[in-house]
């Protein structure tokens, strides 16, 4: 699963593992610039602190193979080398995540 955050291609998901809405899975940092920023951010996070309040979090992009659609995730933190997310897939939801977490 190749990870977008804040326009950019900054890694992908190795073998993930859904668990209904959440997902976790080994996050492979592609090198760039922004995906050493982005995995500064998120090894700051305190998944259950993210959970009660998700504005304090940051937001990615999910998409798969070539014609999937993409699914947007609260990013939760990292742990043990894998990503910990919370995808979100509801039309308003998705809204406030956009418009209140970076």
């Amino acid at each position: 699963m190749k990870v977008y955050w804040r326009g950019n291609k900054i890694g992908e998901i190795h073998d993930p593992i859904l668990d209904m809405w959440y997902l976790e899975g080994v996050w492979v940092n592609n090198g760039t610039k922004e995906s050493e920023e982005f995995e500064a951010l998120v090894k700051s996070f305190t998944p259950r602190e993210i959970l009660k309040e998700p504005f304090k979090g940051t937001r990615i992009l999910l998409a798969g193979t070539e014609g999937d659609k993409s699914t947007h995730a609260l990013v939760m933190g990292i742990e043990n080398e894998s990503l910990l997310l919370r995808r979100i897939v509801e039309k308003g939801t998705i809204e406030w995540l956009i418009a209140n977490v970076k």
